[in-house]
């Protein structure tokens, strides 16, 4: 009966200490986590290979860090930088590490393992990323426009991401993703997709926010442009008069009228296709291109603006308000000077494009 009692006597005191030293530890564990956690910058750090599950990095920087096979397992990484192609975070354990509205923007993040992590609204675009998993993932708003992502594991994630424009999903066995933006991304079967390629993007949508007109523009005439020439991006050096009469009348309606809506919310219902179409129709300009260029302000003292003279943004302080309709340019039909032909300057299918509107009832 002794011994049997000495027994359990001994074990229990193991198990106590057992148990005291685990704690210790992982109070240590604690304590130098949490000297990292009040550092704002932690750029170019080191730490590779090191345990950091559990840490709150949250909006703390990393650009240029190596954190590949770093255990970030379930870390607070919401807003967090790890932008940049110096960033490292190959083969890392991110598994659910909430990552909401963090950048890695460019980041070689090869094998890295998301697997249930929150990504969403994370900013991943052209960030190397084959063979990452992404299992369970929420990936909802996530912008992975241009990323590498042969081989990566979609399986079973939560929501889609709202762009993978030029994204190479080459090997993933992923055929589409119903609410993604996919245009010119390249498929698991090497098939260039077009899905989405009307919807507004990501650059468009920043530049309504921004109220930039002159970035609102270009990304409008890009987006047009991805639309509406076969192929894949490579194929958008291709020059804007191949945007032919026939592909103009193509353009759907229903996504036609969702841009203009974005224009016309953004500017206050000063800027649109529609309010165009209104003053191409009035009776002061009667389908004249002439007379339409100056009443949207393109011809001004007899002379028609290339687009570095248009304004970016307006203020009525200093004056600088834009004429109703002035926006936007539609710098995909226009063909400006060249070194090879410096007096070049015509605008091409714009009578087209004006009953294409008009089609739509727009």
């Amino acid at each position: 009966m002794w011994h049997k009692k000495s027994f359990w006597w001994i074990l229990g005191g193991l198990g106590g200490s057992a148990i005291a030293i685990f704690a210790l530890l992982n109070f240590s564990h604690w304590h130098r986590l949490s000297r990292y956690e009040k550092i704002p910058d932690l750029r170019a750090v080191q730490w590779s290979g090191k345990n950091l599950a559990g840490a709150n990095f949250s909006r703390q920087i990393f650009r240029e860090a190596n954190l590949s096979e770093a255990n970030l397992r379930r870390a607070n990484l919401e807003g967090t930088d790890f932008s940049g192609a110096a960033t490292r975070l190959i083969d890392t354990d991110l598994r659910e590490a909430n990552l909401t509205k963090a950048l890695l923007s460019g980041t070689q993040a090869t094998r890295a393992n998301f697997s249930g992590a929150i990504l969403r609204e994370a900013d991943l675009s052209n960030a190397s990323l084959n063979g990452t998993r992404f299992r369970g993932a929420d990936l909802q708003g996530a912008n992975l426009i241009g990323a590498k992502l042969v081989g990566a594991d979609f399986s079973e994630v939560k929501h889609d991401p709202a762009y993978l424009d030029r994204a190479d999903l080459t090997d993933t066995g992923i055929t589409g993703f119903r609410d993604a933006r996919l245009c010119n991304a390249t498929m698991t079967n090497r098939a260039i997709s077009k899905q989405g390629c009307f919807w507004p993007s990501y650059d468009l949508k920043k530049a309504a926010q921004a109220q930039d007109w002159r970035w609102m523009d270009s990304a409008t005439s890009y987006l047009f442009k991805e639309a509406v020439i076969p192929g894949d991006a490579k194929a958008l050096e291709q020059t804007v008069d191949e945007i032919t009469p026939e592909q103009i009348r193509e353009m759907p309606c229903k996504h036609l009228k969702t841009l203009d809506q974005l224009w016309r919310h953004a500017s206050g219902d000063r800027f649109g296709f529609g309010i165009q179409r209104q003053i191409w129709e009035s009776s002061q300009v009667n389908r004249d291109y002439t007379k339409f260029g100056e009443a949207v302000g393109w011809k001004q003292n007899g002379t028609w603006l290339k687009f570095n003279d248009l304004k970016a943004k307006e203020s009525a302080s200093n004056g600088s308000v834009l004429p109703i309709g002035h926006f936007p340019w539609h710098s995909w039909q226009v063909l400006e000077p060249t070194k090879t032909e410096p007096t070049r300057f015509r605008r091409v299918g714009f009578g087209e494009w004006m009953a294409q509107l008009k089609a739509c009832k727009i």
